[in-house]
This record gives structure tokens, sequence and C-alpha cells, in this order.
């Protein structure tokens, strides 16, 4: 981005155009620029300014929610992207009929009164139905959020009542008791030792029952927690959606402004309903260098931004998503891989088999990337083959296993292997005190599936960044006439590229190892093996 972009203020104000009919053209152009400067940075918000949301780094199977906020907000660079490139063309074609108009006035063509007129209103409709309608996609991401913030809401006061309740219960636990056995001394003092062993087992299980409600009591802490922290970052998002909606609105604005100037002339005014066509070939002069000066900070920005916002396959932005997710491929297959403990065990070898497999044919498939991009002198034959073959065979391979692990994980989980997986998920919650611990367990089957979609996401941004690879850049231009295609040498031009063979580099071949880990398993003894080793450590003891 520009330096001028870079250091515009939100509360930048607006150019002045007093006493603009009496300014000259060249400082009517400068000023055109200037508004145009800022409609740029207005508009701009939505793909400079980063969300509260999208700087965490969400696990779906804990906060659900805030990953669907993720995953909806996310959108918002490339809708505002879509905003500048329809402003762009809009002006594009604008200027094209300026340019039809000019051949008519120097071919002494008839040209009706009010043309420039009709010209300017047909240019401040046409661009604010444009900010308009991204107006629009902004408050619906807005909607989106309060959606969200009513279902946070709703799970906050769900859990605020289960913790009254549960408070009213510990309360009232020795009074329950009180009443439960009465005085028998009193009464015969004979009775007294049954009064005694009575007191001692209730006593007990008041101890046992006041136990569990303070473990409840601090595990509804901990969700609450957690769902406060929640909507403190979605209140947050709104908040930055909020003036993204205001900075819309003085885009709107601005626009507005700027094609005022554009066609705020001093020949213009002077001569309102002129037809002479000396003196409309003059005026048409003047916009046209106007029109300009308004479009060209519009493209620069595009052509700064093409590279990441563009339709089409761009090569950096392929690089850049892979580097951001390469480093959480292991753990989700980890986290899926383990949760074979709510698989029923007549099943579990084969879901463990086939979560091992999707591991060994991705971290696989990226260490022969790897080999590709590092090899010296290039091969086109390699490259050939790992595109033609590996990459049709990834894509095939993964797409059935991750179908498979799915279909098992829908009909061959177990109920209470899951509560008593919870159950032990729930120690790890009160022992770390947050439901943000490393290596958290899945434990019920919509968790585990909301892993696997990551997985899934995960496997199409690497099967882009292979496609990107082989085909360079191919992507919409700015203009949308033609292509953009450039080649692309995997090497080290470039810090992305860099980047990229630094993390193939550092997460392969570690990957692989971890993988083939998972599957080192002691094995089961016999019946008589446990008896003898129990004896064993019972004569260690002695």
């Amino acid at each position: 981005m520009s330096s001028d972009l870079n250091n515009s203020s939100t509360d930048k104000p607006v150019v002045s155009t007093a006493n603009s009919s009496n300014s000259t053209p060249y400082v009517g152009e400068t000023r055109v620029n200037l508004i145009a400067i800022d409609l740029v940075a207005r508009l701009s918000r939505g793909i400079e300014s980063t969300l509260p949301v999208t700087q965490l780094d969400i696990d779906p199977a804990n906060s659900p929610e805030l990953e669907n906020i993720k995953d909806q907000t996310s959108l918002l660079p490339d809708d505002t992207f879509r905003a500048f490139i329809q402003l762009f063309r809009f002006l594009d074609s604008h200027q094209l009929e300026l340019a039809k108009l000019r051949i008519k006035a120097k071919n002494n063509e008839p040209i009706p009164n009010g043309t420039l007129k009709m010209q300017e209103e047909t240019m401040i409709n046409g661009g604010s139905e444009i900010i308009a309608e991204h107006h629009q996609v902004i408050h619906e991401h807005i909607g989106f959020l309060d959606e969200s913030w009513d279902a946070f809401s709703l799970k906050i006061r769900e859990v605020f009542g289960q913790t009254e309740n549960t408070e009213h219960w510990q309360g009232r636990l020795e009074a329950i008791i009180d009443d439960i056995i009465p005085p028998l001394s009193d009464i015969n003092p004979v009775l007294a030792p049954i009064e005694w062993a009575g007191s001692l087992v209730l006593d007990i299980a008041a101890c046992e029952i006041s136990r569990k409600l303070d473990q409840e009591l601090k595990k509804l802490g901990i969700l609450d927690q957690a769902l406060r922290e929640e909507m403190i970052v979605a209140i947050k998002t709104q908040q930055t959606l909020n003036r993204h909606l205001h900075d819309n609105e003085l885009a709107s604005g601005s626009w507005v402004h700027a094609c005022q100037m554009t066609y705020d002339g001093e020949e213009l005014k002077r001569y309102p309903c002129a037809v002479n066509e000396a003196i409309i070939m003059r005026e048409i002069n003047f916009v046209d260098k106007k029109l300009s000066q308004l479009i060209a900070p519009i493209k620069e920005y595009l052509v700064q931004r093409n590279e990441y916002y563009a339709r089409g396959i761009t090569v950096i932005r392929e690089v850049d998503c892979f580097c951001d997710i390469a480093p959480k491929i292991f753990q989700d297959i980890r986290r899926i891989y383990e949760a074979k403990e709510i698989i029923k065990r007549r099943h579990r070898a084969t879901f463990e088999q086939t979560v091992y497999d999707l591991g060994l044919i991705i971290f696989s498939y990226l260490g022969s990337m790897r080999d590709v991009f590092n090899q010296r002198p290039f091969d086109p034959e390699k490259k050939k083959k790992f595109l033609a073959d590996l990459t049709y065979n990834f894509v095939r391979d993964t797409e059935v296993l991750i179908h498979d692990i799915g279909t098992m994980i829908d009909t061959q989980s177990s109920g209470w292997r899951s509560k008593k997986a919870e159950k032990k998920r729930m120690e790890g919650d009160r022992c770390y005190e947050n439901m943000g611990w490393r290596q958290r367990p899945l434990v019920k089957p919509s968790e585990v599936q909301r892993i696997l979609r990551r997985v899934q996401k995960t496997m199409r941004t690497i099967w882009c960044l292979a496609i990107a690879s082989g085909t360079g850049k191919i992507m919409e231009s700015i203009e949308g006439i033609d292509e953009i295609r450039a080649h692309v040498t995997f090497d080290a031009s470039h810090e992305s590229l860099r980047r990229l063979r630094r993390v193939l580099k550092e997460n392969v071949n570690a990957d692989l190892e971890r993988l083939n880990k998972l599957r080192i398993k002691k094995e089961p003894k016999s019946y008589m093996g446990q008896i003898r080793q129990k004896f064993q450590r019972t004569n260690q003891k002695c």
C-alpha cells in the first residue's frame, strides 16, 4: 500500500471545495485526487483492518460459535476487493463513454443539452450503488454476529442457572442431613451407637456429595469464563465491523463529492446550456483529466492487492495460506487419532489404521512437494510426475479416507465411552482451570467431525498450492478482459516462497516421525501375565 494510504487517518477530513468555481483546472484535478485517496482509505478498511476474531487460533471443537464467526467474517476482505474491482470497472466504462462524446464533438456531431450533467448523475448513481451493496454486505456480517451474541447469551444464562442450582443444593446439604437422623440418644441412651453409626455413614455420603458439587461448580465456572471470553471477542469484532460500516458511509460521501468535483468546471457553470462543440470538447477534456485523477489511486490499490484477493490462482496467496495451516496438520490428525477412545472396541483398530493412513498420505505427499521445490538442477519430468500422478492420487485417496473416518465417527462411536472420556476430560479442565489446555481430547462425535472438516479444508489448500506450483499465476485481470498469466519459480526470490521452503523443511519429517510414534503401543498381556504382574508389585511393596 502506498504511503498516502498507510498514513491516512479515519478522521481525515474530506477536502473542501469552497470557491471551486474560481479554481484552476490543475487545482481541481489535485483536489479530485485527494478525495480519491480519502475514498480508498475509507473503503479499504475491510482489507487493511484486522478483525479481533481473525487474530485467534481457534479450536473448532471447543469454540464452534467463534469458529463460525471467523469463517463468516474472513470473507470480508474478498468482498471489499470485489467492491474496488466493480468501482474501477465502472469508472473505466464511464471514461469510455466520455471518449465517445469526444469523438462526436470532434466530428461536429450534435450533442444534446445537459449531456454532461446526465453523465455526472450516472456516475454518482452507479458508484453509489456499488458502495451501497458493499454496505449491505458489512451489515450482513454484523447481523450474523448479532445472532452469535444471542447464542452466547443463552449459553451463559444456562450456565448461570445451573450454577445457582448447584450452590443452592450445596447450601441445603447440611440441613437435609440434620433432618434425616433424629437425636435418638435423647429418646433412649441405648440407641446412641445407632445414632453415631448413622451419622458416620451420612457424613461420608455428605462428603462425597459435597465433593461432587464442588467439582460441578468448578466445571461450570470454567465454562462460564470461556463463554464470556468468547463473547468479548465477538463484541470487539462487531465493534470493528461497525467502524467499517461508518467508514463505508463516509466513503459514499467521498464518492459523491469526487463526482461533483470531476464535473465542476468553470466552462460548465458559465455555459450550462452550451452547444458549441469547441466548448464541450474543452469541458470533456477537463472532466477526463479529473476522472483519471480519480481512477489512479483506486487502480494503484488494486494492483497492490491483486496478488492476494483476485479471483483465480495467485501463488503468494496459496503459499501464505498453506504456511499458516501447515503446523496444525499433525495436531488435527493426532486429535482425531486419539478420539479412538470413543469408538466401539471392535472397530477401533480399523479407525486407528484409517486415521494413520490419512496422516501418512498427507506427510508423504508434502515430502514429495518439498523435494520437487528443492531439486537442483530443475527436472521438468519430476515436476510433471508430481503434478500428474502424485497430486491426483493425493486428492483421490484423502477424499476417500476422510469420508471413511467421518462415517465411522457417526456410526461406530459409543455413547457410554463418550461419557467416560468426557468425565476424564473434565478432570483436565479442572486441573488446568480452562478449556484451552493443550492436547484437550475430543470426546463427542460432533467435535471430531469439526476437526475433520478443518482437515478437509487443509487438503484443499494443499491442492491449490500444488496447482499454483505447476501453472504459476492465473488470475482475473483488473480490467476483466484477459487473464493474467505468469510463470513462478519456487525459489528463494520472494519472502513467501522462502517461508514455504522453511515450513516444509521444518514440519514434514518431524510430523511423519510423530505420526509413527502414535502407532507404538505396548503388547497386551495375557490374563495370567496380568496376575503375575500384580503379584510382583505386591512383593516389591513388602
